[in-house]
């Protein structure tokens, strides 16, 4: 909630911070129910039609993966279905979201990328472990993971970020680890990366995930609970096979037992699945029946779409393979294709202008030198670069930058006065002849910004009350483009019209606006 403080700025800014103490011991937690479909269910109340078109396209997919299923084995006889030869490799990216994100060392996150692997190409080396009444349907899935090695702007990357927040720990309800607005981080995006958030979760949550066509985007991917990583501090659940079920989820698995309270009516869409009453918790060996699978070999509490402790959950069915793989095809398939995992290309001179750091949105001043950040792409070392200011499409005003930058190394550099006059001013600012040269990239050389200069008054009134919002001279300052100021009629001291903000629809934390 953002509290409002009025003065000829006004700002807002709220003082209540929530902090994360790290664990320093192995926590036994009382499992709560992942809460992916706690979550679907959440969006259809907020958008009745989604459930209408989620369920109609679900009843759609289903149909058509059945009938694919039935040729095949019509195809395959007495062999059955088999895992596909084709392997799916998808760029992963992981983004860490706490206080103090360095709680999360890359060593766990590359060891949390192998159990994945390994999980889902059946070579989990606890697959051994699997009775033999069950090997007949042990699958093995062609879709393999790996570290993005580029960002979608085209920048170097190791596939894990750091995101340090005040907002934790984070509930599913309202996605907010998934938006920098609600002190999380956007996904790069979907359409080429499959994003995993790693952060604190509320209600002992391990995680959850989301089905391809729930409608939301911007949200696809799977959330982590951090002390569930492999060496996490989640006892029986640190072996990092929360990722593993979540992904389940991502490609269209559903849980093993169906979601049916017990009612043994429910179903995952799964054929070689047992029918399950209800979750497991725990760990067993050998045969375990319940009310709804009472004979035989009994239930599949092995299987990654089960509650099971982390050392019990080792495979998943062949025909849970057909159906994330299908979904992968149907859904999915541009991560197929994605460059994500391949790595960028250095060019010899390549001068990147990173960022423009000054001037801000407001200035207070008609002179002023622009701040910005430029970065050497180039595998040569940039000793020389021209930058440019030009404000609004007038003579552009030269900076002659010297200095030593050796690949992927940047500098702040202080660039030379310019003069405007009040109103709106748009600064673009660009880079040209690195090295005296000829820029092998010109794609990073350009950015812009939107300014805004007065002079200085004396005093301030102002009623709202003209058609145009915010009138001449005033503008909005919205860092986290979210809930901002908005003008209302027919609520006003005097006049028709005032300025609010729906404070109590905001939940992040020391936003200013």
């Amino acid at each position: 909630m953002k509290n409002i403080v009025t003065a000829i700025c006004f700002l807002l800014v709220n003082g209540i911070f929530s902090g994360l103490i790290a664990q320093k011991k192995l926590q036994n937690v009382k499992q709560e129910q992942c809460a992916t479909m706690v979550r679907l269910e959440d969006k259809f109340k907020q958008n009745p039609g989604l459930k209408a078109s989620f369920t109609r396209q679900l009843e759609s997919f289903n149909r058509t993966l059945a009938d694919k299923i039935q040729t095949q084995q019509r195809n395959a006889g007495s062999a059955g279905i088999n895992s596909p030869a084709t392997t799916y490799t998808i760029p992963i990216v992981f983004h860490i979201v706490l206080p103090n994100p360095t709680l999360v060392t890359d060593a766990q996150i590359i060891a949390q990328l192998d159990v994945l692997n390994k999980d889902y190409s059946g070579t989990n080396e606890d697959a051994a472990n699997l009775p033999s009444y069950f090997h007949p349907i042990f699958g093995q899935s062609p879709i393999q993971f790996c570290l993005a090695q580029r960002t979608p702007t085209g920048e170097i990357t190791n596939g894990i970020e750091r995101i340090t927040t005040t907002q934790t720990p984070f509930s599913p309800s309202n996605d907010g680890v998934k938006h920098t607005s609600t002190g999380g981080i956007d996904l790069w995006d979907g359409t080429k990366y499959f994003n995993v958030w790693i952060t604190a979760l509320s209600n002992n949550l391990l995680g959850y995930g989301t089905f391809p066509n729930d409608g939301f985007p911007l949200e696809q991917g799977a959330v982590v609970e951090y002390r569930s990583l492999p060496n996490g501090v989640y006892n029986n659940y640190n072996q990092g096979k929360t990722l593993s079920h979540e992904t389940g989820h991502y490609f269209n698995l559903y849980h093993i037992w169906g979601d049916d309270n017990g009612a043994c009516t429910g179903t995952d869409y799964v054929d070689d699945t047992p029918n399950q009453a209800d979750f497991t918790t725990g760990c067993y060996n050998g045969v375990r029946i319940d009310s709804c699978t009472s004979t035989g070999n009994g239930i599949l509490y092995q299987n990654y779409m089960d509650y099971s402790y982390d050392q019990c959950m080792i495979l998943f069915t062949k025909l849970q393979v057909v159906r994330m793989t299908n979904a992968l095809l149907s859904y999915r398939s541009s991560l197929t294709s994605s460059n994500g995992c391949t790595p960028v290309e250095l060019k010899t001179l390549d001068a990147q202008l990173k960022t423009i750091d000054a001037p801000t949105q407001r200035i207070c001043t008609n002179s002023f030198s622009p701040v910005v950040t430029i970065r050497n792409m180039g595998l040569q070392t940039l000793n020389t670069l021209l930058i440019k200011t030009v404000i609004d499409n007038g003579t552009p005003v030269s900076y002659s930058w010297t200095g030593s930058l050796s690949s992927l190394a940047s500098d702040v550099v202080t660039l030379s006065a310019v003069t405007i006059t009040p109103g709106n001013h748009q600064i673009k600012i660009f880079v040209a002849s690195p090295n005296a040269g000829t820029d092998e990239n010109n794609t990073n050389d350009t950015l812009t910004t939107a300014v805004q200069y007065y002079e200085p008054v004396a005093s301030v009134t102002e009623g709202f009350e003209g058609n145009i919002f915010p009138p001449a001279g005033w503008d909005v300052v919205n860092p986290d483009h979210s809930i901002t100021w908005q003008k209302i009629t027919g609520v006003a001291k005097t006049g028709n019209a005032s300025v609010i903000i729906r404070n109590f629809d905001y939940t992040n934390l020391f936003e200013k606006d």
